[in-house]
């Protein structure tokens, strides 16, 4: 039987640098039966160029042109210029995963239902990939057959281009794009409504890019006209939804809350004199329509800005405006109590002092002022594991260890001991320095004493502060060796290992009778493996583990026995494993399997106990690397060809010490550079540090200077924001690529580093597969005397 035919609709207008990449996706689907139409929405660049070669070379991909009218229009083009059995929309920047459209497509054949859409990711060079906060609710778990009336989360909803629509059900109901921005949720939102069922995946299925100069549709949400549009598309939701069930109607009125007035009321941050009344006007017509209910349940803060929108206030909306979006929510003023003796805290937001304001809006909800931790290093020395932290109740400054108290337990089920801790001044989360940091060292004899297989050790936190007391596990995993520890073995054969709960908990496991990987080398096209199993053993194997779309694999272990352990050895043909693998990442292309033994029947994961470097080696296009997990286990990981950084180390010291990176490169090209680079606000263009030209190992000497040497003022609103963000790229004109340097494992497992020169400070540390330098003053001020009192 023929698979159903897809057409996959993609307009495009000033998309030069992206379109490529977004029909290279498309092209390689494992569903191939489909119908590209690239609808020229009279793209002013060389997109149309682009969009050609792929029409020329593939006769799936056809072009439709038509006279400027926006996304909306060219999407109605592009339908009407289709006839397959199903129909999707692809933004022509964006990326979609290799086997997205099979799954959709699988699970409407299935099912019967009316469309299916999948999770969605966000993706550029500077930040790497990280989960799509618009998809987070919607698409948490996976439903089958469902409905929004069903689950009314799926209102929240709002894009269209993640999904698959069955077209009898998309001309039944003749859907069209109106012409406007935010286009998406009246149609999407619409076919929740009318369809019988939809599919709901939890795996991502697109790849939604985020531009490092922040110059796409919806991130010009300030400008007049373009809310005019917002308002315009929040109205046609809001008429939706006016006879579907309560709970439907609810939280799609909560989401346009929660975005659509937001973004008019921050508009007031930059909102010229002269256009001020039809601002307002546009927000109170919003408002009317949404309800009071919807911004009741929104935050304080919200309904702060929106009594203030309702008094034509303009003086303090424009003044709350400029502080959240300076990030006064996220640093910035602490709470404190109503009265000198009352339990009950508030805010002194700007506008304390108006008279018509309701006092509830100041005052701190209870969650708020929570116990917060943070775990910024776990490093091993020669005394035992070391954890670095920060702990405090938010919103309350911690002046000394004298006022604020801070107590740790390791705990269990047969234990409960409190531990000796250094304290120290650390950045708080307002940005502050203040008494929150502590230290504590787990000696070898501790870690012996606790060790059980059964029963992990956690720490428990008690921190007091101005009369509140609060109790929590201690969770906060920074990046780097808190989240990528190293484990060991203690006296008594225990290996421990700290690793983060599901709950992003800091815990210890036990473990006895460990598998170990003992090294690893690279012999022509395959790699040599030994490890060790911690019993005799005539017969084994090596398995790499499958997946959806990856079968698994074995190889036979060559077992010398020697008392009561065996030595293992295979080889791993990685041409083979290549040709047996596939990857569902449009943009890393990464494939991982973990590497186990298989002996008597069962899986054992092994350890990485080898020498702390990466394995790695080139095949054709295809990156394959031997390395660890965030757990220590042994994983080999096959990528598209990225140069990596593989260690870093601070020399000398001040505004005199360097930065010295050092990595592989895999790429076979030689003119790569390497350098840091940061990204100049709402622009493409971007400066670096001087480059290095690349072999085939590198080295980059960046001094402290160079990194902190930047312009800008830290504010007393978000002492936690960024003066500059460098991210370690490489680039090179014969390979036409400028991408992120990939940081490895072992050196992701030694971060954070921290260097000063006196005015800034800089965290070095890895991000999403990237490599940064935070930027922030080294001396953060004192925090604002509040006002209106």
């Amino acid at each position: 039987m023929t698979d159903p035919l897809l057409s996959v609709v993609v307009p495009f207008y000033g998309v030069e640098a992206y379109i490529g990449d977004c029909l290279e996706s498309i092209a390689v689907q494992s569903y191939s039966n489909i119908d590209v139409v690239m609808v020229d929405d009279g793209s002013p660049d060389g997109s149309r160029v682009i969009a050609q070669q792929w029409a020329d070379r593939d006769s799936r991909f056809r072009i439709v042109t038509q006279p400027n009218a926006g996304l909306g229009p060219a999407r109605n083009t592009g339908v009407k210029n289709t006839n397959g059995d199903y129909i999707t929309f692809i933004d022509s920047d964006d990326l979609v995963t290799r086997h997205g459209f099979a799954r959709m497509i699988s699970a409407m054949e299935t099912t019967g239902s009316s469309l299916a859409g999948g999770n969605a990711r966000r993706f550029n060079n500077s930040t790497g990939v990280k989960p799509s906060w618009a998809h987070l609710h919607a698409f948490a778990r996976t439903r089958y057959a469902t409905h929004v009336t069903e689950h009314p989360v799926i209102a929240r909803d709002r894009m269209v281009w993640n999904k698959v629509y069955r077209r009898s059900f998309w001309d039944e109901f003749g859907y069209e794009f109106p012409p406007i921005r935010y286009e998406d949720y009246p149609v999407t939102l619409k076919a929740h409504l009318d369809a019988v069922t939809v599919d709901i995946l939890s795996e991502p299925v697109y790849y939604w890019r985020e531009r490092e100069s922040g110059d796409s549709i919806t991130q010009q949400v300030f400008k007049y006209e373009n809310l005019v549009d917002r308002v315009t598309s929040a109205s046609m939701v809001i008429d939706l939804v006016a006879d579907a069930p309560i709970e439907v109607r609810r939280r799609t009125h909560v989401m346009l809350a929660e975005s659509d007035f937001v973004a008019i009321v921050q508009a007031f941050a930059d909102v010229p004199d002269d256009q001020v009344d039809k601002f307002l006007d546009l927000g109170h017509d919003l408002v009317e329509r949404l309800g009071i209910d919807a911004l009741q349940r929104r935050t304080r803060y919200d309904q702060l800005q929106y009594h203030a929108m309702m008094a034509r206030d303009t003086e303090l909306l424009r003044e709350l405006a400029v502080f959240r979006r300076d990030g006064g929510l996220r640093g910035g003023l602490r709470a404190r109590r109503v009265t000198p003796r009352s339990r009950r805290f508030e805010y002194p937001y700007p506008g304390y002092d108006k008279r018509y304001l309701p006092r509830d809006v100041f005052l701190a909800p209870t969650k708020e002022m929570a116990l917060r931790s943070a775990v910024n290093a776990a490093r091993w020395t020669d005394e035992g594991l070391v954890v670095r932290g920060t702990a405090e109740i938010r919103h309350l400054r911690s002046d000394s260890p004298g006022s604020a108290t801070i107590k740790v337990r390791a705990v269990s089920k047969q234990v409960r001991q409190l531990l000796p801790i250094r304290r120290f001044d650390d950045i708080d989360s307002h940005g502050q320095l203040s008494a929150v940091g502590f230290e504590v060292t787990l000696t070898h004899a501790m870690l012996e004493h606790w060790a059980d297989e059964d029963n992990p050790v956690r720490f428990d936190l008690q921190v007091g502060n101005k009369g509140v007391r609060r109790n929590a596990l201690l969770k906060g995993l920074r990046p780097g060796s808190a989240t990528m520890p190293a484990g060991t073995f203690v006296d008594g054969g225990w290996w421990v290992q700290p690793a983060s709960t599901r709950a992003g908990e800091l815990s210890l496991t036990y473990h006895q009778d460990t598998w170990q990987l003992l090294g690893a080398a690279v012999e022509g096209d395959e790699i040599v493996i030994t490890a060790r199993a911690p019993r005799p053993l005539q017969v084994g194997q090596f398995v790499l583990a499958g997946s959806r779309w990856a079968q698994e694999l074995r190889y036979p272990a060559d077992c010398v026995i020697d008392g009561a352990t065996t030595t293992m050895t295979a080889r791993l043909p990685l041409r083979e494993i290549q040709r047996m693998s596939e990857d569902d990442d449009p943009y890393l292309r990464t494939t991982s399997r973990a590497v186990t033994v298989k002996a008597g029947g069962s899986k054992h994961q092994l350890r990485w106990t080898a020498d702390r470097h990466t394995i790695g080696h080139r095949i054709d296009d295809h990156l394959f690397r031997l390395t660890r997990t965030p757990g220590n286990f042994t994983v080999l990981t096959e990528s598209a060809i990225r140069l990596s950084s593989d260690s870093l180390a601070v020399e000398g010291e001040g505004a005199q010490a360097t930065v010295v990176v050092r990595g592989r490169n895999w790429t076979g090209y030689d003119d790569f550079q390497v350098a840091w680079r940061r990204y100049l606000p709402g622009t493409e263009d971007f400066v670096e540090t001087p480059a290095t030209v690349v072999g085939d190992e590198w080295e980059l000497r960046t001094p402290v200077a160079t990194l902190l040497d930047v312009v800008g003022e830290p504010t007393d609103v978000d002492p936690l924001a960024d003066l500059a963000d460098w991210t370690l790229f490489c680039a090179s004109e014969t390979a036409d690529l400028a991408t992120a340097v990939l940081p490895g494992p072992f050196l992701v497992e030694q971060a954070p580093w921290v260097v000063v020169d006196g005015h800034h400070r800089g965290t070095i540390a890895s991000r999403a597969d990237t490599l940064h330098v935070a930027v922030r003053e080294a001396a953060p001020p004192a925090p604002e005397t509040a006002k209106g009192r």
